[in-house]
């Protein structure tokens, strides 16, 4: 167990390292290469290979493997999980799939798909066999095919970006050339006419006919009319410029938040283990049966952010189904509150109100789990202890309304424009641990029902949001 934690450890290393490493200016061969050797530090792997999407019509092409010996093999491979429909079924579910066959005397496949909103990029089969045990491996492969689909792609639209601006910048050349050329023109006729005339209609008053000089203002207005439009242009570039430089900061502060928080519950599992290895004879069964329990906290911990940064990917990409089904709310509040009371330890008293007769409500209950857990999530952590916090539900003739109460340290108001996008945290959380995921899987889950959200919140008070949802 040693070694296979420090082998996921060593995979998730590589994962962070190559996010935190992209600086937008590589290549596509660049980008290839250190995707595939994120992917061949997953333990125990016997050849990755990367096939593309073509660009000109929809098939995928090989691209790379890892190591070399394998591009004989790679086509090969890929024609047969074709023909079985391990494929076509991988780039139907949007996510990674582990197929046992064995071909070419490689036994067992990890299939993982690499899109982007509205797109496919290419998919990545992974040589390596993979245990029941092993799914927090298989959400780290998505996590790095989410990243290296993103790298493609962002790659492949910086190189025609910069076609494009080299074409633009030819153009604007030749147009600055002609202006000047009008300028000229201008010029000269401003120096030869010394009067305008116009011919204007008696009866009318409209100008029926105008010399040069007359004729000048239209030339003028129209010159005007351009430069502003070139004006227009630049501002629009700065301030993409100012936005590419914000998502920058945001990306570079996430990939830091992100590893400090995987690496908490790593170095739980990480320890307890070698604990439980070295000295098991010594520990009692209550010992061991603690230590097992403060494994699963920390794989279950894991597991939650890992779930957290896929549902970001997923809804973004618009691959997220909404199944909507009837369910009874109580229950689902109650079971929902139990697990709070046991991870909170009763740190805080925690009050629930339900004032909803009918109780059953037709929704989608994985995403009204997501509202529930991360609203109530974010009471708890950012409130002291012995606080209050409140669960209360509600209804009006429309909708069913659930409200999340807190006296934690509240948000500051300047944040409110911000709330909801990923990766943003206030200043005033201090050294309380979080990924900023949490308000945005808020957000997106009451979209994806129909509903809205609303917060009220004062500084070091306490904050209260409020969500929406049609009654149907």
């Amino acid at each position: 167990m040693n070694i296979h934690t420090s082998s996921i450890e060593m995979f998730l290393d590589a994962i962070l390292a190559n996010s935190a490493k992209r600086s937008g200016g590589e290549s596509i061969a660049e980008v290839i290469h250190d995707g595939l050797h994120v992917f061949r530090e997953f333990p125990n792997n016997n050849g990755v290979m990367l096939f593309l999407v073509d660009d000109n019509e929809f098939n995928f092409r090989f691209s790379a493997a890892l190591p070399n010996e394998n591009n004989n093999n790679a086509q090969e491979i890929f024609n047969v999980l074709a023909q079985k429909g391990s494929i076509g079924s991988v780039l139907s579910a949007g996510k990674a799939q582990y197929i046992s066959d064995e071909i070419n005397d490689l036994s067992g496949f990890i299939i993982i798909p690499l899109s982007v909103p509205s797109a496919a990029v290419g998919l990545v089969i992974l040589a390596a066999d993979l245990h029941n045990d092993d799914m927090v491996l298989l959400r780290l492969c998505e996590m790095s095919a989410y990243q290296f689909a993103y790298a493609l792609n962002n790659t492949r639209l910086l190189q025609r970006l910069t076609y494009n601006q080299i074409v633009l910048e030819q153009k604007v050349s030749a147009r600055t050339i002609h202006l000047e050329q009008i300028q000229r023109e201008l010029k000269t006729i401003l120096d030869c006419v010394q009067t305008g005339i116009l011919i204007i209609n008696a009866e009318s008053g409209v100008i029926a006919s105008a010399n040069p000089a007359a004729e000048l203002q239209e030339l003028i207005m129209k010159l005007t009319t351009e430069i502003t439009e070139r004006e227009r242009a630049e501002e629009a570039a700065r301030q993409a410029l100012i936005k590419e430089k914000e998502l920058a900061d945001l990306k570079s502060n996430f990939v830091s938040m992100v590893s400090h928080e995987f690496r908490t519950p790593l170095t739980t599992i990480l320890s307890y283990t070698q604990i439980m290895q070295n000295y098991r004879e010594k520990l009692t069964e209550d010992d061991q049966i603690k230590y097992l329990k403060n494994i699963e906290l920390a794989v279950s911990r894991m597991t939650s952010m890992l779930n957290d940064i896929l549902f970001i990917g997923k809804s973004n990409s618009g691959a997220l189904t909404v199944t909507m089904r009837v369910i009874n709310l109580f229950e689902l509040c109650s079971s929902i509150l139990d697990e709070m009371r046991v991870l909170d330890a009763e740190k805080h008293k925690i009050i629930f109100k339900f004032d909803y007769p009918p109780s059953a409500v037709r929704t989608d209950e994985k995403l009204l789990r997501q509202i529930l857990l991360n609203l109530l999530t974010n009471a708890l952590k950012y409130s002291q202890s012995s606080t209050e916090v409140e669960l209360a539900v509600s209804h009006s003739e429309t909708a069913v309304i659930i409200e999340v109460k807190d006296k934690g340290i509240g948000i500051p108001k300047e944040y409110f424009s911000n709330l909801f996008e990923s990766f943003r945290r206030a200043d005033n959380v201090g050294n309380i641990s979080g990924t900023g995921l949490g308000l945005s899987i808020v957000k997106q889950s009451v979209d994806l029902l129909g509903g809205n959200i609303k917060v009220e919140s004062i500084e070091n008070e306490g904050s209260v949001f409020t969500v929406e949802l049609p009654i149907s």
